[in-house]
């Protein structure tokens, strides 16, 4: 199973956990497709609260899940922005060979220029419409 070709790199950005990003991924049979998962760890994206203290010593990771956790380095990279450009820096890539998928408009349009991009709209995440407008600008759909 292809999930859109071998000239095509996935990665997800998120300001969510790795952990959840990975998983879900994981349970849905698609982590394999993606190169990198940048994410927040540990407290990168803010101060953990009482709450979070609570859930970790009464909640343990699952067996075989540990690898789901991520890397210091690789959470603190500060914007969406700062990731796609040194992307594109690394690969040498022009704007019409990145797409930047997001659902704030604010995140959106501090890339345009960059890189293709697509707003997913309504709240309920990256849907039907969105993936055919991705394989439109992939030249495959």
């Amino acid at each position: 199973l292809k999930l859109i070709s071998d000239k095509h790199v996935l990665i997800v950005l998120t300001r969510g956990y790795v952990g959840t990003a990975r998983t879900c991924l994981f349970e849905l049979g698609m982590l394999g497709f993606f190169e990198q998962v940048h994410r927040n760890v540990g407290c990168s994206y803010g101060v953990g609260t009482d709450y979070d203290d609570a859930a970790r010593a009464r909640t343990a990771l699952p067996v075989g899940y540990a690898g789901f956790l991520g890397e210091e380095g690789t959470g603190n990279w500060g914007s969406k922005l700062r990731v796609v450009t040194k992307y594109r820096e690394y690969a040498n890539l022009a704007s019409n060979q990145v797409v930047f998928i997001d659902d704030d408009l604010r995140e959106v349009n501090s890339i345009r220029g960059l890189a293709n991009t697509i707003h997913v709209q309504g709240g309920h995440g990256f849907a039907g419409g969105d993936a055919r407008e991705l394989l439109a600008l992939l030249s495959m759909g």
